[in-house]
């Protein structure tokens, strides 16, 4: 049996994601850093250090059906030596469970991820009516964002939204601490975007 915390088995993603096929009902959240108490206070967390991961794992079940595509944009698990985190990451609801991996998503622990129940894939792209959507964990600079595109990101753990609308964040700073359902999220800032007479 391949031992999980062994890295020569933490190879880059090599899956991709078809999201179209599961858009009407695909989750999105990014940034929980699950096992890491530091996070509280760096990201002014309205959670005490021992009680913020039961609580993320509270409404992240409270949200989404084990039947339902979920989308992780990174940094997953940062903790990972905490005690009880990666069980309680293995409980997560979600199917299938997609994870493109995160700047602290080190590669020692890709195998526990997947172990957890996670795919780790590229960074995917979609199609929504005339958008082109690009996910990633960090945000896109703006030259490497085109003309009708969108980037819905992670990694700033803000709850400002950036002054560009073509950025959506989904730190769980952004989304009150619970995934969301990207189709929603898309249909509100093309919206927006339109009312704004952006290009």
């Amino acid at each position: 049996m391949t031992d999980p915390t062994d890295e020569r088995h933490a190879s880059a993603p090599s899956r991709t994601a078809d999201l179209t096929s599961v858009l009407p009902s695909l989750w999105i959240t990014a940034d929980h850093h699950f096992g890491h108490a530091n996070i509280v206070v760096h990201a002014s967390r309205p959670f005490s250090a021992d009680q913020q991961d039961a609580e993320m794992a509270r409404r992240w079940r409270t949200m989404v059906p084990s039947d339902e595509a979920i989308l992780h944009l990174g940094d997953l698990v940062v903790g990972g030596n905490a005690p009880g985190v990666w069980e309680l990451v293995s409980t997560l609801p979600g199917n299938p469970k997609w994870l493109v991996l995160g700047n602290h998503d080190r590669p020692h622990r890709v195998g526990l991820i997947r172990a957890a129940g996670f795919t780790i894939i590229e960074p995917p792209e979609l199609r929504y009516g005339s958008w082109r959507v690009r996910f990633t964990h960090r945000p896109l600079r703006t030259a490497e964002l085109g003309a009708h595109q969108l980037n819905v990101h992670g990694h700033t753990h803000s709850k400002v939204a950036s002054t560009d609308l073509r950025w959506v964040n989904v730190s769980v700073e952004a989304t009150d601490y619970r995934p969301v359902r990207l189709r929603e999220l898309l249909d509100k800032r093309i919206d927006e975007l339109r009312r704004a007479d952006c290009p």
